[in-house]
């Protein structure tokens, strides 16, 4: 699996244990070809696709890189398109069986086109405070603590697009 930069894993196998094990089933964000749909995550319950990053919005987004793209509800905005103004929901699942779900924790960085108003690990918010970024690149790292199931979890980022003029897209990476 490769170091992604949405989120960046160690899983504590036991708790007299001081190795770490990467979440194998926990991906980055854009894992997949520009303008095709994520395998890993979903935007609102739907497709998220992975941006085309030939033109607009990257300039203000930052650029892409090996281990994570940016996804959105649309596939390109390099002709103008917009995103609607409101709340968008990035998901994806991942599985910790084989895994002492006790001891994991989830550490990632992200990056957002407008803000994060909540992240959310099986529907109960880790109760963080996120700061509405100046630009469009990596905030820093953010630590989950222990609130996973030894089975599938679901992690949810709850992102608010701003009313904007036309080319108003939403993201995250």
């Amino acid at each position: 699996m490769p170091k992604i930069q949405l989120l960046l894993l160690t899983v504590v196998l036991s708790a007299s244990s001081a190795l770490a094990s990467p979440i194998t089933t926990l991906f980055d964000t854009g894992l997949a070809s520009p303008t095709s749909a994520d395998p890993n995550w979903t935007i609102n319950g739907s497709t998220a696709f992975v941006t085309n990053n030939a033109g607009f919005p990257f300039g203000p987004w930052q650029a892409d890189s090996t281990t994570s793209r940016w996804i959105s509800p649309q596939a390109s905005y390099v002709g103008g398109q917009t995103d609607t103004p409101g709340t968008y929901t990035y998901a994806t699942t991942f599985n910790l069986a084989g895994y002492v779900a006790s001891t994991a924790s989830i550490s990632f960085s992200w990056a957002v086109d407008n803000s994060i108003s909540d992240v959310l690990v099986n529907g109960v918010s880790i109760g963080h405070t996120f700061p509405v970024p100046t630009s469009f690149t990596f905030q820093p790292s953010v630590t989950i603590p222990n609130t996973f199931l030894a089975g599938v979890n679901t992690l949810q980022f709850v992102t608010i697009n701003a009313a904007g003029a036309s080319g108003n897209p939403a993201g995250l990476r």
